[in-house]
């Protein structure tokens, strides 16, 4: 019976020979003359085997010889199902490129593409903007907006988009963003806001002069802070970092993006938009 299954076996391995893509593959690799030989050996030793196995021949060579046949047949479909994922592989790899080019080649002729309505969040940042752009009725401080949700539903992205955002930048004469994360260094936070607005990495013997020069460097103008993945409760630390950012112009904006509605309320925020989920569709886009 091992004859029977060889040849039927061998059937199949000349089905995958006649790929045409694995037939690509090989002559990318310089291995298609081998395929050939066996796309033409494996019928003779088929018609062989077949022929052995009507005739019943039980002599103990042949039996030797069809095992022999049988592994190597085995060894010939391994090599062929790696090529055949090989080829796969490759063909998925070229799709992708020429379909994420054609994307890219669509959103450089689209000026209008918002690349918030591409993560389903165009309702929220145009929320947003409009509390970023509008007036303070309150002269007297920046205000601050929190975006407030659990962790990797979008907060530092939809920030980002607000941030780059042309008509953000136009708006806002500095702008500054800095992680904060979990340890609120007041005197790190602070050197990372300089050197935003700066582009100078200088240093200082102590956090007043730090905050005499960030002053110098704020006042009057009006500033956009991002504060990325506030943690910390803490507010007398928060009052000591906001200390040089009230001498802003009116209309400067802080945004905050934090899991705790508790961060929002220690900040004073003057505006708490809680992130929502995003729907089916978007998020499986």
């Amino acid at each position: 019976m091992a004859e029977i299954a060889v040849t039927a076996l061998i059937t199949v391995l000349c089905e995958k020979l006649l790929s045409g893509d694995l037939m690509k593959l090989a002559r990318s690799e310089g291995i298609d003359s081998q395929l050939k030989k066996w796309r033409k050996n494996l019928p003779l030793i088929q018609a062989v085997l077949t022929d052995s196995s009507q005739k019943h021949i039980k002599e103990r060579a042949v039996q030797l010889w069809v095992n022999h046949l049988q592994d190597l047949a085995y060894d010939i479909e391994d090599v062929l199902d790696d090529l055949a994922t090989e080829a796969l592989r490759r063909k998925l790899n070229q799709e992708t490129s020429a379909n994420s080019s054609t994307s890219k080649k669509r959103l450089e002729q689209n000026s209008l593409v918002d690349e918030s309505k591409i993560m389903g969040r165009e309702g929220d940042k145009e929320a947003l903007m409009g509390k970023l752009l509008g007036e303070e009725e309150c002269d007297e401080s920046v205000s601050i907006v929190s975006i407030v949700g659990m962790g990797g539903i979008g907060k530092t992205t939809l920030a980002k988009l607000l941030y780059n955002d042309e008509k953000v930048k136009d708006h806002f004469q500095l702008r500054a963003w800095v992680c904060v994360a979990e340890e609120l260094d007041v005197s790190n936070i602070s050197k990372a806001i300089f050197q935003a607005v700066t582009g100078k990495n200088e240093d200082f013997a102590n956090l007043d002069l730090l905050h005499v020069a960030l002053k110098e460097k704020l006042s009057k103008k009006r500033f956009l802070l991002v504060l990325d993945d506030v943690w910390n409760e803490d507010y007398s630390k928060w009052e000591l970092l906001q200390s040089p950012l009230l001498v802003g112009a009116p209309g400067s904006r802080v945004i905050v993006t934090t899991r705790s509605i508790r961060v929002a309320s220690v900040m004073d925020s003057q505006e708490t938009y809680p992130l929502g989920v995003l729907s089916n569709e978007d998020a499986l886009s």
